[in-house]
């Protein structure tokens, strides 16, 4: 109400058409640094909110990434360990057929004997070139599955090979 009187005896000094000199200027620098410091403001928030959400990626990423490896780790350890395990019988059975085939007679030819020996020894090289590529692909089950078998068969190959020998050389005697 104090308003209205105010209004109503003051109206022809809120009449005039021009503002004072001077007052569009200072009127529209407050509105521009206002603005300017909203913006300002505006982006440092959207950058400490980006910053923020880099951040919780970068983090959420390296855990996964920790736990991946940790979990990769426990397979290797118990895929390696089984294969540790299976490398030792394969190479003490294998030890002895070697011992057995170097104690044959071969029809009495040593240079088929050494041929034998020398394509086994050869049959050794692709185990260790599956173990070099396990090295280079720890977690590859085919490769491990493949080392195995080739013990095996290996032995088996080692097996045919003193039998018939055997049976020849007790042809002959």
């Amino acid at each position: 109400m104090k308003l209205d009187k105010f209004i109503e005896q003051n109206m022809e000094g809120f009449s005039s058409s021009e503002p004072p000199p001077g007052h569009i200027e200072r009127f529209g620098s407050r509105i521009d640094r206002f603005y300017s410091l909203r913006r300002r403001e505006f982006r440092m928030n959207f950058v400490r909110i980006a910053a923020f959400v880099v951040f919780i990626f970068l983090v959420t990423s390296l855990f996964i990434s920790q736990y991946r490896s940790f979990k990769n780790q426990e397979v290797q350890v118990i895929i390696n360990d089984e294969l540790v395990e299976a490398e030792k019988y394969y190479a003490g059975m294998l030890d002895e057929y070697y011992v057995r085939i170097s104690d044959l007679r071969f029809y009495h030819n040593e240079k088929e004997k050494r041929q034998v020996l020398k394509e086994l020894h050869e049959m050794d090289l692709q185990v260790e070139l599956m173990k070099s590529d396990l090295r280079n692909n720890p977690d590859n089950e085919i490769i491990i599955n493949a080392i195995i078998s080739h013990y095996q068969i290996k032995m088996e190959l080692m097996d045919n090979i003193i039998a018939r020998v055997e049976k020849t050389d007790n042809s002959l005697l």
